[in-house]
C-alpha cells in the first residue's frame, strides 16, 4: 500500500532554493518533500470524488486538472493557498492552457511565497517567483506588478491562448495595464478570427477580464473598428 511522507521543512526548503528558476517544477519539490515518492490520494472519499481521485492516485499540480487552493492544503494541514489571477483558454475542443498565480502560506512558516502554475495540457512549468519573510501589506500590495511583470515570461505569452482571465478583487489591478500586456495575443487572436472567418469558421477574439468571487465581467478587449469619416466639399 502507498503511503505518504510529507515533510513541511523540506517543501519550504526546496521552494526557497528554488525561486524565479524556470528549470524548477512544483511536482517536483513535492516528491523530493515526500521522500522521492508521488503524493497520493488518502482522503475522504467523496471529496476525493469531487476532485477526481481514487485511493492511491497521484495528485496532480498542474492547474488545468486541479484547483490549488483545494490540493495544497491536502499536502499539509497548515498550508493556507489563495489565487491571485487565472488565465484560461477558450474551451474549444484544442489544448487546455491555464496559468494561475497562487500565494502560498503555512501557519507554521515565516516564510511564504508567489507561485505560478502553468499549463499547456498534461505540460507544466510551476515554480516559485518570489519568496517572502514575515510579509507585510506594501508585499501583498504589489502582488499585480509582480505577476503582470512574470506573465511576460510565460508559455501563452503573445499567443491566440489568453481568452478569460479573473482577477482577485482583493487587490488594486492596474486594468489598463494589464489590456497593454495582453495586447499581442489580441492582435494574435484578432488574426486568428480573421482567418477562420475566410475559411467559413466562426472564432471569438476577444479577451474577457472578470474579477472577484461572482467573476463580474470588468473589461472586454476586443477590435475596435475604425471610425469611418465622410468628406464633404467646400
Amino acid at each position: 500500500m502507498k503511503k505518504n511522507n510529507f515533510n513541511l521543512d523540506i517543501f519550504f526548503k526546496e521552494l526557497s532554493n528554488s525561486v524565479s528558476s524556470d528549470n524548477a517544477d512544483i511536482d517536483d519539490i513535492i516528491i523530493k518533500a515526500n521522500g522521492n515518492k508521488d503524493f497520493v490520494w488518502k482522503g475522504d472519499k467523496k471529496l476525493g470524488e469531487k476532485l477526481g481521485y481514487k485511493e492511491n492516485e497521484v495528485l496532480w499540480f498542474n492547474p488545468n486538472y486541479s484547483s490549488p487552493e483545494l490540493i495544497f492544503p491536502i499536502l499539509d494541514k497548515s498550508l493556507r493557498c489563495t489565487s491571485i489571477f487565472s488565465l484560461y483558454n477558450e474551451d474549444n475542443g484544442g489544448k487546455h492552457i491555464c496559468v494561475q498565480y497562487v500565494y502560498l502560506s503555512s501557519i507554521k512558516k515565516d516564510n511564504s511565497f508567489l507561485i505560478k502554475l502553468e499549463g499547456v495540457d498534461a505540460n507544466t512549468g510551476s515554480y516559485p517567483i518570489k519568496m517572502f519573510n514575515k510579509i507585510k501589506k506594501k508585499e501583498f500590495d504589489d502582488f499585480p506588478n509582480l505577476i503582470l511583470e512574470n506573465y511576460k515570461t510565460a508559455m501563452s505569452y503573445g499567443t491566440i491562448a489568453p481568452h478569460t482571465i479573473f482577477l482577485n478583487d482583493n487587490y488594486k489591478w492596474d486594468l489598463n495595464y494589464l489590456s497593454e500586456v495582453l495586447d499581442k495575443s489580441l492582435k494574435e487572436r484578432i488574426k486568428h478570427a480573421k482567418e477562420s472567418k475566410e475559411l467559413g469558421l466562426d472564432s471569438d477574439h476577444s479577451i474577457i477580464i472578470k474579477m472577484g468571487k461572482k467573476s463580474t465581467t470588468v473589461k472586454i478587449l476586443k477590435w475596435k473598428k475604425p471610425p469611418k469619416f465622410s468628406f464633404r466639399g467646400f
